[in-house]
């Protein structure tokens, strides 16, 4: 090779740049497919070109299942996609989905209070609490549909923090100390409670403010222990440990068994309200007597919400059932007027 012909191939230095991102993905299952599309759907609200991407994979996945995607339009793509049924309950996940990001950034979340009426002391020992977010008029956002909203667009633990350490800054407080409460309610969300290590965040947040375990409970839904029961068992079971209790909500919504109620450590179980109110249904009633008697038979107390007539407290009474909420007893309220409240009932013994 002639001396021209090689210096054509003669390189005198080469410099790369290499550019890597790793990616950890969870073992698939309901609870982390449910996170994808919260996602999903949180950049679709915050990016409208991202909307077309979703519809795209949403027709392609109907296609390749064999179903029949008649949706002409992306929004309609979407509204199939996440279970809406019109355009006005599609304009109105977009709506909130707003909110909530305003209500971050503006501070619009509230916590309110809600005593419970304890049948056997005939007193208001334990409250409820109750995550609120208001806009400028005053309106509020209804509870379950706000905690549905917060896991749809992928908000549940970043704002059910704040309304964790808020409950527990007043629980710490020297007013508290006054009320006379033994035990304080604290709802949490389904995506919180299938987070891996969630129970050891919440337990080192809430021994920050120095709080004792046994003045909360916390609230679960149904539906937390059918998506993931090893997570939702491991952060039960490390909680209670702890000296934390634990209340069913909206039981009789279709979800726990018996099985459930009799190995999670439960210490009440609440009634979802519609089972409790339709007295004029003979099977319901009949249902609903059996169920609260099986309930007791294994050690756990009742509380009965949505109780707004003297009528039906008496005969939630008569049945046995330890607590009652409603507006016959008290509504919501916000911390100062809570303490007035007990104020008032303390100073009337």
């Amino acid at each position: 090779m002639k001396k021209n012909d090689r210096q054509r191939f003669l390189v005198s230095s080469v410099l790369l740049g290499l550019s890597a991102g790793l990616s950890v993905l969870p073992m698939p299952n309901v609870a982390h497919a449910q996170t994808l599309n919260e996602y999903k759907a949180d950049l679709a609200q915050r990016y409208p070109a991202y909307q077309a991407v979703l519809a795209k994979e949403a027709a392609e996945s109907s296609r390749a299942a064999g179903e029949i995607v008649e949706a002409k339009s992306d929004k309609e793509i979407m509204m199939l996609r996440y279970g809406l049924n019109n355009t006005k309950e599609y304009k109105k996940h977009i709506s909130i989905g707003r909110r909530l990001e305003q209500g971050i950034i503006n501070n619009k979340f509230e916590v309110a209070y809600e005593p419970m009426y304890n049948v056997a002391t005939d007193c208001y020992d334990e409250v409820d609490t109750i995550l609120r977010l208001r806009d400028d008029d005053f309106n509020y956002i209804e509870k379950n549909e706000l905690l549905s909203a917060m896991e749809r667009n992928g908000l549940a633990s970043r704002i059910g923090r704040q309304y964790i350490s808020d409950v527990c800054e007043f629980i710490a407080s020297d007013d508290f100390k006054g009320t006379g409460i033994k035990k304080v309610n604290i709802r949490l969300s389904t995506a919180m409670c299938l987070q891996k290590q969630f129970a050891q965040r919440l337990y080192s947040t809430i021994s920050s403010y120095d709080v004792d375990p046994k003045l909360i409970c916390f609230e679960i839904d149904e539906s937390s222990a059918s998506d993931d029961q090893k997570t939702y068992e491991e952060n039960v079971n490390l909680l209670h440990d702890k000296g934390f209790s634990f209340s069913l909500d909206n039981y009789g919504s279709g979800y726990t068994n018996v099985i459930t109620l009799s190995t999670v450590p439960l210490e009440t179980i609440r009634f979802e309200k519609s089972f409790a109110s339709d007295w004029n249904n003979e099977k319901i009633r009949s249902i609903f007597v059996n169920t609260v008697d099986m309930v007791k038979a294994i050690g756990k107390k009742v509380i009965i919400e949505d109780v707004n007539s003297k009528e039906h407290a008496e005969i939630l009474k008569k049945m046995g059932c330890d607590y009652l909420k409603g507006t016959i007893f008290s509504r919501p309220m916000l911390k100062d007027r809570l303490l007035s409240f007990y104020k008032e009932l303390n100073e009337a013994k």
